[in-house]
């Protein structure tokens, strides 16, 4: 039952999603949440990012950052969630592959003042190495600003390191500091700049 306090379920923050905000994650400590990670063009007709540069950035005091993951699909009734970053990473449903520094692990030689764990942030590039013409999703908004299409492509998983309430919640966002902390490419290869509205990136014309 929700409760507003642990061991019961924390009520989920309904406050309105800032700029470059992705999720406001609630829970008690210890319980596993999911931020999704999702993309849309600003209309139908520029033409859909098939790769997404970004930043992430969260409370590292607050949530543990474990993975990325996505569902991907072998035939209508086979399923399974593969995660998209660390040792036996694999494509998300999409085939578009995560690279992601830090890369989330120690290496088996790591190399002295090199930062390999997540503690914060992390910067990724989203691409298929397939071809540009394969998109990251076919979503779009409408003229009244409504979201046509499936605009997931991936989540990311955190572990709570305390309980964290709904007047409170933590907050995981996007940044950009400069042009390139987000930024989409299409099939034409041109770079289409990128906010992020309602927690979902928006790629625009060039």
């Amino acid at each position: 039952m929700d409760c507003g306090e642990c061991p019961c379920t924390i009520p989920p923050a309904t406050g309105p999603l800032a700029d470059f905000m992705l999720c406001q994650l609630t829970g008690c400590a210890g319980n596993k949440v999911d931020c999704a990670l999702k993309i849309a063009r600003e209309s139908e007709e520029i033409e859909a990012a098939s790769a997404i540069q970004f930043k992430l950035v969260y409370d590292a005091s607050r949530l543990l950052l474990d993975n990325l993951y996505d569902e991907v699909c072998y035939t209508e009734t086979l399923c399974e969630e593969v995660s998209l970053a660390k040792t036996g990473a694999k494509p998300n449903h999409t085939g578009h592959v995560f690279t992601v520094l830090p890369p989330g692990e120690v290496p088996n030689n790591p190399e002295p003042n090199i930062q390999y764990l997540w503690n914060g942030s992390l910067n990724a590039i989203v691409a298929n190495y397939g071809g540009s013409e394969f998109s990251l999703t076919d979503a779009y908004l409408d003229p009244d600003g409504n979201m046509i299409g499936d605009p997931h492509i991936a989540w990311f998983r955190f572990t709570l390191l305390e309980d964290i309430t709904a007047p409170d919640p933590a907050m995981v966002s996007l940044v950009k500091e400069n042009p390139n902390d987000l930024v989409g490419a299409g099939p034409s290869l041109v770079d289409l700049p990128a906010t992020v509205q309602n927690g979902v990136i928006i790629t625009q014309s060039p």
